[in-house]
């Protein structure tokens, strides 16, 4: 497939300046003096029975601009006159949502030429199996979480190195992300593996007609039996739990594990039912089923378009996920994967996606775009405080003397069988 241009503007640049070039050699040199006509001088006649001579085509008369020169592939242009590129398909596999955005960007997708071929998944750990059987061959983006992404950084050949010319709106992020003060988004060279585009902290979602809980403890209302959501999603339950009890995740050990594990119990207890997607905790929410869900976001109120469905940070504390991208190794359109998420950092459409999923931005410029009722969510005057109180965290590592994520996940299994 032929890729006229990698951002469009390049090609469109370069036709209007040789149009202006071609316009200067036509018009020629503007000078005062008159010049002297040249002798006339006689045309020689042909030989008898001979074909005349091709003849020099006629100057364009002075002041008229020449025709450009034919090329071989007209480029495609966009409503505004860019030239636009033509990356293809894009294979994708991650959250529902962070491909297309519903829609949002219909138009950036476009001026690409970008075809989103997509497998959405229902938790993170759909990513680590279909790489761990080897099936990864040939997906070129994936939309995960920073924490889920981390085991993979030091896992030479899965995830492919991003150097940060490659993708120039890398530029706008904010100082945190930029930074990396978390160490959870660039290799030892300074390379990104995942790159940031929203964060938000977790909470609990809920419908303020009904109820108006404040800490996890409200969930344990007998009012509320039956009447509670839980996304089955281990690693972000271990996070919720383990910051509601002051424990950093990323350092467990097999005490506070037990401590973790008997904090869901009680929450477990009043489940309606564990459901195996967000979309089916969306579903569950905007049809009056349950109230509340444990582990929800600001998204999930956006999704439901219920405007009584919002979403409260608790009062115990809850820590901050952070969603990435990241390209594989064998992805088989590294291009259009780097073009893609170029285009996701620009200011406006990075406001854009982030209003419509009602998640911040970690991009500076997008601050300033993004609606009156996402800055309320989010102090961007005071990010420091706010991911203090609400850090971004990782999963365990399973060394020195800390839990792995195959304890937590034995351990967890048992609260779905009562045990």
């Amino acid at each position: 497939m032929t890729r006229r241009s990698r951002w469009g503007r390049p090609i469109s640049l370069l036709v209007a300046l040789t149009a202006l070039a071609l316009m200067a050699v036509a018009c020629g040199d503007d000078n005062d003096g008159d010049s002297a006509e040249p002798a006339a001088t006689e045309e020689p006649t042909e030989p008898e029975g001979t074909t005349p001579a091709a003849t020099e085509e006629p100057t364009e008369p002075e002041g008229t601009t020449p025709e450009p020169a034919a090329t071989d592939e007209p480029v495609e242009q966009d409503d505004d006159g860019m030239a636009m590129a033509d990356f293809g398909t894009l294979d994708y596999m991650g959250w529902e949502g962070y491909d297309t955005f519903f829609g949002v960007t219909e138009a950036q997708l476009a001026e690409l030429g970008i075809e989103i071929n997509a497998t959405y998944i229902g938790a993170p750990s759909d990513i680590v199996a279909r790489f761990a059987s080897g099936g990864g061959a040939g997906i070129d983006l994936l939309g995960w979480t920073s924490a889920e992404h981390a085991p993979y950084r030091a896992t030479e050949g899965v995830l492919s190195p991003i150097a940060p010319e490659e993708v120039p709106n890398l530029e706008g992020l904010i100082s945190q992300f930029a930074d990396d003060e978390w160490d959870h988004f660039k290799d030892e060279d300074g390379n990104w593996l995942a790159i940031p585009f929203s964060f938000a902290p977790l909470g609990i979602t809920f419908d303020s007609s009904a109820i108006s809980p404040t800490s996890y403890a409200d969930l344990l209302d007998p009012e509320l039996t039956g009447k509670v959501a839980i996304p089955d999603v281990p690693g972000l339950h271990l996070q919720a739990a383990a910051a509601a009890l002051g424990y950093p995740a990323q350092t467990l050990t097999p005490d506070q594990l037990d401590d973790v594990i008997e904090f869901m119990r009680g929450i477990w207890a009043q489940a309606r039912v564990l459901s195996p997607s967000f979309g089916d905790v969306i579903g569950l929410l905007a049809s009056g089923e349950v109230l509340a869900s444990y582990g929800g976001y600001p998204g999930l109120g956006a999704f439901t378009e219920n405007p009584d469905i919002v979403t409260v940070f608790p009062e115990e504390g809850t820590f901050s996920f952070v969603e990435v991208y990241s390209i594989p190794a064998d992805a088989d359109n590294r291009d259009g994967a780097l073009a893609f998420i170029n285009a996701m950092l620009d200011p406006e459409v990075n406001a854009a996606i982030n209003d419509a999923f009602a998640q911040a931005t970690p991009v500076q410029a997008s601050i300033e775009l993004i609606s009156d009722a996402n800055r309320a969510l989010y102090p961007y005057d005071d990010l420091d405080a706010f991911l203090a109180a609400n850090p971004v965290s990782a999963l365990p590592t399973g060394e020195g003397g800390v839990i792995s994520m195959g304890d937590f996940i034995e351990a967890y299994a048992s609260l779905s069988t009562g045990g």
